[in-house]
C-alpha cells in the first residue's frame, strides 16, 4: 500500500477531491486491480502505473537526499575539501528539484486519475468513492471549476453570498 498523505494542493476544491480520489484509487491499487480490472480503461491504468513508479522514484530519492544530507554535515564538521562539499551540494539540490518535479506531477496525474474514476462512478459502492463522488456532483451544481469542451479548465467566477472568489484548477 502507497499511502499517500492528504493535502490541499489548489484553492479549487473541485481539484482537490479530484486528487484525493486518485489517491484513493492509488492507495487501494490492489483490490481495484483485483477486482475492476475489467472496468479500468488502458489509459486509466496507464496513470496509475506512472504514479506507482513516481511515487517509487520518489521513495529513491528521499532516500539519496537523506543521505547526502549526512554526508554533507559530517564533511562540513570535518572540514573537507571545497570541492567534495560543492559536488555534494550540487547533488542535493538536483535531487531535490527533480523531486519537487515528481510531486507536482503525481498531483496532475491523481487529479486525472480523479477525474476518470468520477466520470465512470468505478467503485460507486464503496463508502469513501460515494462521499467523494456526492461532493463532486455538488460542487458541479454550484458551478465551480467547470470544464469546456476542450478537456483544458477555465476560470470560474463563484459568487455566493458569503465570498466571491476565481477558482483555477490547472494551477497548484
Amino acid at each position: 500500500m502507497f499511502l499517500l498523505g492528504d493535502c490541499r494542493i489548489s484553492d479549487c476544491e473541485m481539484k482537490n477531491l479530484l486528487i484525493l480520489l486518485g489517491k484513493l484509487v492509488i492507495n487501494n491499487y490492489p483490490v481495484i486491480i483485483l477486482e475492476y480490472n475489467h472496468q479500468l480503461s488502458t489509459e486509466l491504468k496507464e496513470l496509475m502505473t506512472t504514479v506507482i513508479n513516481n511515487l517509487q522514484i520518489c521513495s529513491q530519492l528521499e532516500n539519496k537526499i537523506c543521505d547526502l544530507q549526512t554526508k554533507l554535515d559530517v564533511d562540513l564538521e570535518d572540514e573537507i575539501l571545497d570541492q567534495k562539499l560543492e559536488f555534494y551540494t550540487n547533488s542535493l539540490s538536483l535531487k531535490s528539484k527533480r523531486l519537487k518535479e515528481l510531486q507536482v506531477d503525481n498531483y496532475q496525474l491523481l487529479a486525472e486519475i480523479g477525474e476518470k474514476v468520477f466520470g465512470r462512478r468505478i467503485l460507486s459502492e464503496r463508502n469513501e468513492f460515494t462521499n467523494i463522488y456526492l461532493e463532486l456532483e455538488e460542487l458541479i451544481e454550484k458551478g465551480g471549476c467547470i470544464k469546456d469542451i476542450k478537456m483544458s479548465y477555465k476560470n470560474k467566477e463563484v459568487t455566493n453570498q458569503y465570498s466571491k472568489k476565481k477558482l483555477n484548477y490547472i494551477n497548484l
